[in-house]
Parts: structure tokens; C-alpha cells; sequence
């Protein structure tokens, strides 16, 4: 799959912040093997102009994720959960319930990091998968992550 290099990544997001953005999802600390696109991460943040009034944020689906973004100084982190099972099984390598544990460990470490956090629900409103989209789950999700 087609990405851009380094230097245009880099380029992009100083120009964005240049354009008076204060907050902006930079990357995903994500395996390389799953997102190869993505495998420049720590590179990419090492080289934005620090320099500029903005929150950089980016998704970190693990603890190894969290890791990476508090070592390069990143502030503010996403979590991520799946609305549906098979999403989540497909994406995050766990079904949602499993997924969301996972998640409330990183929540914790993201917290004595004193990092802030946002969160989100993949496939929210439905998914392509062949699965039949359960509205109560989904309601489910929503407040597990609330909490």
C-alpha cells in the first residue's frame, strides 16, 4: 500500500500547525508488521517543529505503543476499541471485552505518566464485516470505555 516518505509526513504536519491547528493526531505506535506505513512513527516525531503551541496526540493500541509516544514526548494519547467483535479480532488481535481489559492497563500507565487521553469507537455505526451489528453492544462499549 502506497505511503508518503519521512520528510513529507514531517513536512505536512508542520505545515498544519503553521496553519494555526492546536491539536493533531500524528501517528499510530502500531507494529510495523500490521501498519508498515506507519513503521516511521518515532522518526516522524522526533522531527515536527516542537517549537509551535500544539498538542501532539497519537493512538496507541498497547502498553509497547504507550511506551514509544512517552519516550518521544508525546502528551495526550487514543485509545481505540472496536464496536464490533469481529473488527476487533481482525484490528486488535482480541475480542472487544478483551481488548477493552487491555486497555484499562494502559489507561492506568497513560495516568502515572500524567499523559491525557482520548478515546474512540472503530466501526461504530456498522461494519463491513460479516457480522450483524448489535446496537446493545455497542452501547455496551461506549460506557465501558466512559468508565
Amino acid at each position: 500500500m502506497p505511503s508518503f516518505d519521512k520528510d513529507t509526513k514531517v513536512r505536512i504536519i508542520n505545515r498544519l500547525v503553521e496553519c494555526g491547528f492546536h491539536e493533531l493526531e500524528v501517528t499510530s505506535f502500531v507494529s510495523p508488521r500490521a501498519v508498515p506505513q506507519l513503521q516511521d512513527a518515532d522518526e516522524v516525531i522526533k522531527e515536527i517543529d516542537r517549537n509551535q503551541p500544539v498538542i501532539l496526540r497519537a493512538l496507541v493500541p498497547n502498553e509497547r505503543g504507550l511506551e514509544r509516544a512517552h519516550a518521544l514526548g508525546i502528551k495526550k494519547v487514543k485509545l481505540m476499541l472496536s464496536g464490533s467483535d469481529s473488527h476487533s479480532l481482525y484490528n486488535a488481535n482480541a475480542n472487544t471485552f478483551d481488548a477493552l481489559e487491555r486497555y484499562r492497563s494502559v489507561a492506568e500507565k497513560a495516568l502515572t505518566y500524567n499523559m491525557k487521553m482520548t478515546g474512540s469507537i472503530a466501526v461504530a455505526f456498522g461494519c463491513l464485516m460479516k457480522e450483524k451489528y448489535q446496537l446493545n453492544a455497542m452501547k455496551k462499549s461506549v460506557q465501558s470505555m466512559h468508565n
